[in-house]
């Protein structure tokens, strides 16, 4: 089976188990509780604002507005929470997010409240030219590397926009060595999944073993690159950290 396939399949099945189900939809009355929001202040200096989750919150489609999804403390690996925060409305009561739960070019809306959310920043962030078949690492303006991958091919082709790093997890931790050393999860999913398959549709950029593959259309979404290279990005890359996908 394809890499990004049995990845998938794999996330597929930990939805199936019930991890993160609640995330989806919530009661269409459910609400903040305004009377004991504490609006966190927003972090000084440059820099890209990341949200960690220490109580579970709510995503509104707008600021203000209805109630979609319910985010947990940790994601349905068992990670930390943390989202980057892409827009600020309404003298930063309102922050918005992009998540897995969302659909890829979606903002969802969280409500800044110091007791739920540890706001920080971070100067990294991700920028992959499908075109070029790289990602630049960059911490502020400045690239301080670049990254031949592969990409997804013809008829699964990696879907554009922005997105985040959701997870940092370890290839061994999924059976037959299919990603190499390292995984970082992304908030983006597949629109396009081949015919009849029956996996989940989470991207990644991931290691792997045919390191052939790398510079060429291969995959179904996922970016590849080397083992190396993933190593690099688990060390220096935080979670939450912002991921801009351009044809």
């Amino acid at each position: 089976m394809h890499t990004t396939a049995r990845m998938w399949a794999l996330l597929a099945l930990l939805g199936a188990a019930g991890c993160g189900a609640d995330e989806r939809s919530v009661a269409p009355s459910a609400s903040p509780d305004r009377d004991v929001r504490q609006e966190a202040r927003l972090p000084p200096g440059k820099g890209h604002m990341l949200a960690r989750v220490r109580a579970p919150v709510l995503v509104h489609d707008a600021p203000g507005g209805r109630p979609i999804a319910r985010l947990r403390r940790r994601t349905p690996f068992g990670k930390p929470r943390v989202h980057a925060i892409h827009e600020v409305r309404t003298n930063g009561r309102w922050l918005g997010i992009h998540s897995p739960v969302l659909p890829n070019r979606r903002t969802g809306w969280i409500e800044n409240d110091g007791a739920k959310l540890a706001l920080t920043r971070s100067a990294i962030s991700l920028h992959v030219d499908l075109g070029k078949k790289r990602i630049d690492l960059r911490r502020g303006s400045r690239t301080v590397r670049r990254i031949e991958i592969a990409i997804g091919r013809a008829g699964t082709s990696t879907p554009p926009g922005r997105f985040q790093v959701t997870d940092k997890l370890r290839g061994g931790r999924f059976p037959a060595g299919s990603y190499g050393c390292c995984i970082l999860a992304l908030s983006a999913r597949q629109p396009n999944l081949p015919q009849g398959w029956p996996g989940g549709d989470r991207i990644a950029i991931h290691g792997t073993p045919f390191d052939q593959t790398i510079g060429s259309a291969a995959s179904n979404g996922c970016l590849r690159a080397t083992d190396r290279e993933l190593r690099i990005l688990m060390r220096d890359v935080p979670a939450g950290s912002p991921v801009m996908i351009t044809r």
